[in-house]
């Protein structure tokens, strides 16, 4: 395995942010510790029928997250003669070394699967030698390309970015003892372990709600007997309304979208704080993402017609990504929605409609089947304006089973939001271990 020192890297490959290796660490070429196959040279972008070959990995199949996603794959026949050539053996390492997207250069997963699988043109396939430890590399990739990597040595000559494979020969490896490799390799595999876990259970939580909250809005809380109304078989004493007709009583005050009025902020406009501007990327799982928010200064209040929403406003995606909902908190006092998003302000004087009740009546399947019944298409988004939300009935038990709905469907809620703080918590530790494990700057040992 042939090594240089790291300032023999500096110019090329900007490693010169590594002060000092450890004594036994080395660097080499990716080359030295991999054999680099490009993968099969064909369009399979149509090829969903099994019977046509064996699954073709494309980088669509590689996450992010370094891992397999099986969900949609394409078939291919590989000729008798690049069998060997083509087919993956466990262990292999795939490469996305071409995407649309600077980021997605550099996704790499582990291929650990029985059966036949080959991989598409975009993909490059590294099977190690003895000088390194699959598993470490795989972590060493994603390191780099989490580092920014990738993005910046990508060519930007076509609409693709590239990192072809004789750039990727070239690209630096730092090498540990391979027994170092191995304890590395397992310490970050220890903590994406408990991520996986954790994520498997936020899974099974989110069914369990949409389980549960399909019986509460069918069944109730009461074990009453149930009667076919206009939205299906509901407990007999419910009634079902219009969102209009509660407008219209005054039990909900006021249904308004996020119009900017006569000029939509621009980019200069942001800042770093002030009061936030909600897209339809806000609004997920129930939750307002605030992160995903950016804001204004307080003299564009003046300058914006409408949508403005209030602590306690039930929001509705209705653009796009159609029928997100969250409550809105009382983190800000005001929020400015985009013409994405709906507001719903409910009156807290008459005890006939509960807020948080409504979230999550805009949940339940009986909801999202008639808002997607209006939709429309506006330039190939989904769209369902302010009069046709008004046509969707809703079920409306009396003030106190709300209450008793909502305070069930909140400790799903509770669980849900633990298990995604948990997730981020661990995503967090994994990259600064990733970072420190990969660069020498924290040794495994106290940590094994």
């Amino acid at each position: 395995m042939a090594t240089k020192s790291i300032n023999s890297y500096k110019l090329s490959f900007q490693l010169n942010y590594i002060d000092k290796l450890p004594d036994e660490w080395k660097v080499t070429e990716l080359e030295n510790l991999a054999d680099i196959v490009y993968g099969v040279q064909a369009a399979v972008a149509n090829l969903l029928d099994k019977s046509f070959g064996i699954p073709i990995f494309t980088n669509i199949n590689i996450t992010l997250d370094g891992t397999l996603d099986l969900s949609t794959l394409r078939y291919y026949e590989i000729p008798e003669n690049k069998y060997d050539q083509l087919i993956l053996k466990k262990g292999d390492i795939l490469f996305n070394w071409r995407s649309g997207s600077k980021n997605h250069i550099g996704k790499t997963a582990l291929f650990n699967l029985e059966g036949d699988y080959t991989f598409s043109s975009f993909i490059l396939r590294f099977r190690c030698n003895n000088n390194i430890n699959n598993i470490f590399l795989l972590y060493y990739l994603q390191y780099l390309r989490i580092s920014g990597f990738f993005a910046q040595k990508g060519s930007q000559s076509s609409v693709n970015s590239v990192f072809n494979a004789s750039s990727s020969a070239k690209i630096p490896v730092l090498v540990p003892p391979l027994h170092e490799q191995k304890e590395i390799a397992h310490t970050l595999r220890t903590v994406q372990k408990a991520k996986e876990t954790c994520q498997r259970e936020l899974e099974l939580e989110r069914e369990r709600k949409a389980a549960l909250m399909q019986y509460l809005f069918t069944h109730g809380t009461r074990n009453e007997p149930r009667e076919e109304k206009e939205i299906g078989e509901i407990p007999k004493s419910w009634d079902v309304v219009k969102l209009g007709e509660l407008l219209k009583q005054e039990i909900i005050l006021q249904i308004q979208d996020g119009n900017h009025g006569e000029r939509h902020p621009r980019a200069k406009d942001y800042q770093d704080k002030g009061v936030p501007i909600l897209t339809a990327d806000c609004i997920r799982n129930g939750q307002v993402i605030f992160e995903k928010a950016r804001y204004l200064n307080e003299e564009w209040l003046q300058k914006l017609r409408i949508g403005f929403a209030q602590p306690g406003d039930v929001l509705l995606t209705h653009k796009g990504t159609i029928g997100e909902v969250a409550f809105l908190t009382n983190l800000y006092p005001i929020v400015i929605l985009t013409p994405q998003i709906t507001y719903y302000r409910v009156s807290k004087v008459q005890k006939i409609l509960n807020s948080n009740y409504l979230v999550s009546a805009f949940q339940s399947s009986s909801f999202i089947n008639q808002l997607k019944a209006l939709a429309s298409t506006q330039s190939t988004r989904a769209y369902v304006g302010i009069t046709n939300q008004q046509k969707i009935k809703v079920a409306l038990p009396d003030y106190s089973e709300q209450k008793e709905i909502t305070e069930i469907v909140k400790s799903c809620d509770r669980k849900i939001s633990s298990l995604e703080k948990e997730i981020a918590i661990l995503d967090e530790l994994f990259q600064a271990m990733l970072e420190q494990l990969m660069t020498g700057k924290l040794s495994t040992q106290p940590l094994i």
